[in-house]
């Protein structure tokens, strides 16, 4: 069975089949070759499910052409620029800029110096859903964390952010993208 191992600092082993059905396990730098793949063994019926999964899943996904990718980078810089700007004031917040980046694990970042990066796959999201991933990531500008102070911050801004966060969850689910 063919694998990524990525060896750090971390007590436990984790096995994630990632949506191209690859396999990522995560290991304790102490953990041997041999004790990595007698648990890909135990796990062999819940590994190869989750790659017919993935593989299903795949086949239904209409990748974008790049000049499709391209229109959606102009558009997710002109929406996602404004959002931040008009969330920022809001929020009393500055940051250093908006950059437009083709993730396609988060739908942004907001880096230690203040710099807001979005997804252009923000564009497939509904417009609330936008408003929510801005008031997010400019949310790190005061808490550089996800605790109860970071929600807090969120919360005053966005009431309702609870079930706006649940439908991108449920977004993200469908794997259309």
């Amino acid at each position: 069975m063919e694998y990524k191992l990525i060896k750090s600092k971390r007590k436990t082993v984790s096995i994630t089949v990632e949506k191209d059905a690859g396999i990522t396990v995560k290991a304790p730098v102490g953990a041997s070759k041999a004790a990595v793949e007698r648990l890909l063994e135990k796990h062999r019926p819940w590994i190869e499910k989750r790659q017919r999964q993935a593989r299903e899943r795949a086949s239904r996904r209409t990748p974008l052409s790049q000049r499709q990718i391209e229109e959606m980078k102009k558009l997710a810089k002109d929406v996602m620029e404004r959002k931040t700007r008009y969330f920022a004031r809001i929020m009393g917040v500055k940051y250093k800029y908006v950059k437009i980046t083709s993730a396609k694990t988060r739908w942004g970042s907001c880096s230690a110096d203040n710099a807001v990066c979005y997804s252009y796959r923000t564009m497939l999201l509904t417009d609330r859903q936008r408003d929510y991933i801005a008031v997010h990531e400019l949310a790190h500008v005061k808490q550089k964390n996800h605790s109860r102070l970071f929600y807090a911050e969120i919360e005053k801004v966005m009431p309702d952010y609870r079930q706006v966060q649940k439908s991108i969850k449920e977004f993200e689910n469908l794997d259309l993208y």
